[in-house]
């Protein structure tokens, strides 16, 4: 091993200049390298992709610009149409409708059951909701009350001074000489 070459060049691999590949190299058509695609197969992978809502072409030039419409995309858009007013039917379903099964018969002792648990029910939160309101306004007027104590306590107290401030002036001018 008696190079003219130092230790630590031995063991490094040689630098190498990166530069683009080319279609021509042996490594381009490597595992994970990706070809570039020509404008047709774009155009194809775009209109493959989005089968179910076409997107409308433009028209390009001079003038107002317009939306071309191919007949199967005015098929879409009445089948669309269509999907939309069957969902909007179905919402406009009053909620009154009646559901049957045919594993489940109601009896009038079960609709006179459901109709008395429904009534509780709201009885009960009619109650609570009153309850509330009771407590709330109970609550309110106490706090109410304890400010209109503090407001009076502040003012009884601002006289007191008021007044000792009137005593003491009258005090010191009784004791002034007058001229």
């Amino acid at each position: 091993m008696d190079t003219d070459v130092p230790a630590t060049a031995a063991t490094e691999a040689p630098r190498q200049v990166r530069r683009k590949r080319t279609a021509s190299d042996v490594g381009s058509r490597a595992a994970g390298a990706q070809t570039k695609k020509s404008r047709k197969d774009k155009s194809e992978a775009s209109a493959t992709d989005n089968t179910s809502a076409p997107i409308p072409k433009r028209k390009r030039g001079k003038g107002e610009s317009s939306i071309i419409k191919d007949a199967t995309s005015e098929a879409d858009v009445m089948k669309w149409d269509a999907e939309v007013e069957e969902g909007s039917a179905k919402k406009k379903q009053s909620s009154d409708t009646q559901y049957e099964s045919p594993m489940f018969v109601m009896t009038p002792a079960m609709a006179r059951m459901t109709k008395e648990y429904a009534d509780k029910m709201l009885a009960e939160k009619k109650q609570k909701e009153a309850d509330y309101l009771a407590s709330r306004d109970a609550k309110q007027q106490e706090e109410a009350k304890a400010r209109e104590d503090e407001l009076l306590q502040k003012q009884l107290a601002l006289e007191a001074a008021l007044k000792q401030k009137d005593d003491l002036i009258t005090r010191l001018m009784n004791q002034q000489p007058q001229p």
